[in-house]
């Protein structure tokens, strides 16, 4: 579990307030249990639909996160995504997690040569849809989704997110408290990752780039509608904080992976150009 470093120091000085953040999230565990279970239906549907039946786990397991309100960031769930990428290209699996075959991994990681980048650019933007379509499960408190993400061509990633917001005003003087878990697996398909390899790098990385930017902008719009769509109760203001921050950063790193599109795309142009001159040269 990660924690803040306004919820580390008190979690260390009060017992009592260690005692209020267990009893909070045993209160949710019944949903997080639902929810895995219907991550692993959707990884059954979703390959049963495609008709892949070669699919092999990469790494899966869950993440859990607490932070007050004033403290939101995703910063350290990108440390995950960082773990989780790293696992998937041979790295070590990060705590939480377990690993698939060895082989598995090691055959995926030479699959993938040379796409380290986007396959985490990918992940975190599947990870902000992810928050940018959270809705109202079992109360007003507390929110969650579930998606699936083709990082590329024959890899998939499969997550969910529980959201549970609450506070008490003997507690960080009524700051709220936003304890997020996250539920993920990743599996590859050999046939998919041999068309990264008949695609080439350089082409399996723009049309993943291009996926990523379309995702980020549906994912903008997602979240300014679920703004729009705000009940006005207690829990306004925090629910307008927490998407406003998912748009801020989405549209940081949509211009960001913008940016590495347009230099894939420039430099295929240029390539281009000069292979037509050469052409152009010889049949002179």
């Amino acid at each position: 579990m990660g924690h803040s470093n306004t919820i580390e120091q008190q979690t260390q000085l009060n017992a009592a307030f260690q005692t209020y953040i267990d009893s909070q999230t045993a209160a949710m565990q019944t949903t997080v249990t639902n929810c895995t279970k219907e991550l692993s239906d959707l990884v059954t549907k979703t390959f049963a639909d495609s008709h892949i039946t070669d699919q092999v786990l990469l790494v899966g397991g869950q993440y859990q996160h607490l932070q007050t309100m004033s403290e939101w960031s995703l910063d350290n769930v990108i440390k995950i995504i960082s773990g989780v990428k790293a696992a998937i290209l041979g790295g070590p699996v990060p705590a939480g997690s377990k690993g698939g075959d060895p082989a598995n991994l090691k055959a995926a990681a030479t699959s993938l040569a040379g796409m380290e980048a986007v396959i985490a650019d990918a992940a975190v933007s599947a990870v902000e849809g992810l928050l940018s379509g959270l809705k109202s499960a079992t109360s007003t408190d507390l929110m969650k989704n579930t998606t699936y993400k083709q990082v590329t061509e024959g890899l998939y990633l499969f997550m969910t997110v529980v959201q549970y917001q609450y506070s008490r005003s003997d507690f960080l003087n009524n700051n709220t408290i936003d304890e997020t878990i996250y539920v993920y697996q990743s599996y590859a398909s050999a046939q998919g990752l041999a068309k990264v390899a008949a695609m080439g790098v350089t082409a399996a990385l723009t049309k993943t780039y291009a996926d990523v930017v379309a995702s980020d902008a549906a994912a903008v719009q997602q979240a300014l509608d679920a703004v729009k769509a705000l009940p006005m109760d207690k829990n306004f203001v925090n629910s307008y904080t927490t998407f406003h921050n998912i748009i801020d950063m989405l549209e940081k790193d949509m211009q960001a992976n913008k940016q590495k599109l347009d230099a894939l795309t420039t430099g295929a142009m240029v390539k281009a150009r000069a292979a037509l001159a050469a052409r152009r040269r010889l049949a002179a």
